[in-house]
C-alpha cells in the first residue's frame, strides 16, 4: 500500500498518518479491508477511516521520497465541497464499524458506463445506508 502527496500542501504531509490524495492497494487488500465506509459525504475523514482500517488488518503503508510521486491537485474542487463534521465521531468507531460498513453494506443502482479512447467513466447512483453516528456524548 501506498500514497502520493500533492501539490496544494507543498509536498508536505498535512498530519503523520495522511492517507488521502492518490494511494494505491490491490484489490485483494480492498477486499479484505471492506474497502471504503459508505458513511462519509462531502469532503474529509473517508480517507482517514480507509487509513484506520488498513492499519487494523495489519498492512504496512509506504511512501516514495518526497521527490518523487507527486501530482497537481485540483484545487477548487476542495473549496466547493461541504466538509462533513460528523466525520470525527465516525473516525473515533472506525474499528468497530469495519465489519458492517464497507463493501458488504454497498448498496446501488446499476451503473451507467461511458467508454471513452483514453478512459471509462463508470457512473453509480448511490442509495442511502444505514447511519453508524454515534451519539455526540461519545465524541469526546
Amino acid at each position: 500500500m501506498y500514497f502520493m502527496q500533492q501539490d496544494i500542501v507543498i509536498y508536505r504531509l498535512e498530519y503523520p498518518t495522511f492517507f488521502g490524495g492518490v494511494s494505491g492497494v490491490t484489490a485483494q487488500q480492498f477486499k479484505n479491508v471492506n474497502g471504503f465506509s459508505n458513511q462519509f459525504w462531502g469532503w474529509g475523514g473517508e480517507d482517514d477511516d480507509f487509513y484506520l482500517r488498513i492499519k487494523h488488518f495489519g498492512y504496512k503503508v509506504s511512501s516514495p521520497p518526497h521527490n518523487y510521486g507527486k501530482y497537481r491537485s485540483i484545487v477548487s474542487h476542495h473549496h466547493q465541497e461541504r466538509q462533513d463534521l460528523g466525520r470525527f465521531a465516525l473516525l473515533k468507531h472506525s474499528v468497530e464499524r469495519n465489519f458492517v460498513d464497507g463493501l458488504n453494506s454497498l448498496s446501488y443502482k446499476k451503473p451507467k458506463i461511458e467508454r471513452h479512447s483514453l478512459f471509462t467513466n463508470i457512473s453509480v447512483e448511490l442509495r442511502p445506508v444505514k447511519s453508524f453516528y454515534f451519539p455526540i456524548s461519545e465524541q469526546s
